[in-house]
């Protein structure tokens, strides 16, 4: 991500005429498919700037929320990592060899990557560069939770001492 030219300039035009907090899309999709609209917006999209703005019309405090982040983020690896786990049990897949085990738990990951990035790409223009990072990102904590997750096991599960 690159740093906003004129920032100051941009955040006094957003604080003026943006209340609220949102994602915006720029020019605004479509309300009618056909006709002198559908022309008009193809005209504003072909020779206007396309973008999505993720915007907060509150100040936030990073700094002091950054350890609720690193929790928050951990929290949903955990959960990545235990929707792993069950995808194994439901499927029989702790009877296979570790590197069977790790491979369907990182194609969960191609996924992930397919639905989230690759269609942030496609649709709303991320580029290229951006799109890719991300994708490395989530493929390569896939990986590091197959791994984990997929570690040899007991071939049998122990008996109940109840009933």
């Amino acid at each position: 991500m690159g740093k906003l030219p004129k920032e100051s300039a941009v955040v006094e035009v957003l604080k003026a005429t943006t209340p609220s907090s949102g994602v915006y899309w720029f020019p605004p999709p479509p309300t009618e498919f056909e006709g002198p609209v559908f022309e008009a917006h193809k005209e504003k999209y072909r020779d206007s700037p396309v973008g999505m703005l993720v915007y907060s019309a509150e100040p936030i405090d990073s700094a002091a929320n950054m350890g609720r982040y690193f929790a928050i983020g951990i929290a949903l690896d955990a959960i990545v990592a235990m929707a792993g786990a069950l995808m194994l049990i439901v499927s029989g897949g702790w009877e296979q060899l570790y590197p069977r085990r790790v491979l369907t738990i990182v194609l969960a990951g191609v996924i992930v990557v397919v639905l989230a990035d690759a269609m942030l790409w496609n649709w709303m223009h991320f580029p290229d560069d951006y799109s890719a990072v991300n994708a490395a990102d989530h493929m390569i904590r896939m990986c590091i939770v197959a791994m984990i997750v997929a570690l040899p096991m007991k071939k049998q599960w122990p008996k109940s001492k109840i009933g």
